[in-house]
């Protein structure tokens, strides 16, 4: 991953997780300074779309897309995207969440937690 990503991950989390800290709503200020760091990832890293969104406990409060999808479709909030590797990341963090909680033992067997699982599989951990 190179550094215009990570910082641009990185600022666009501070100023999130700043903006979202015991208040309802983001401020008006708030999406116009992720929207500048945006517009310069995509500039910076020639990708062609990104998209965005910040939930919290039953809502969301944040939503955009920016860029093009396929070259000439503006990318915006109702535009689906592959995660593709993004979702290994996003579950793992649930799974270790879930794991801080007691709400998952690694060392049990997965039918414990997925008890659909097929036989075949049904003793792994």
């Amino acid at each position: 991953m190179s550094i215009i990503i990570k910082l641009h991950l990185s600022l666009t989390l501070l100023i999130l997780s700043f903006a979202a800290e015991g208040q309802p709503n983001i401020s008006p200020q708030v999406p116009l300074e992720i929207e500048t760091l945006d517009e310069t990832l995509i500039q910076e890293s020639h990708i062609p779309e990104l998209s965005m969104a910040v939930r919290k406990p039953g809502r969301i409060i944040y939503v955009e897309g920016f860029g093009y999808a396929k070259d000439t479709i503006k990318m915006d909030s109702s535009i689906r995207t592959r995660t593709a590797s993004v979702a290994k990341v996003n579950t793992t963090t649930v799974l270790g969440h879930l794991a801080s909680q007691g709400k998952l033992n690694f060392d049990a067997p997965i039918k414990k937690h997925v008890p659909y699982i097929q036989p075949a599989y049904a003793p792994l951990t």
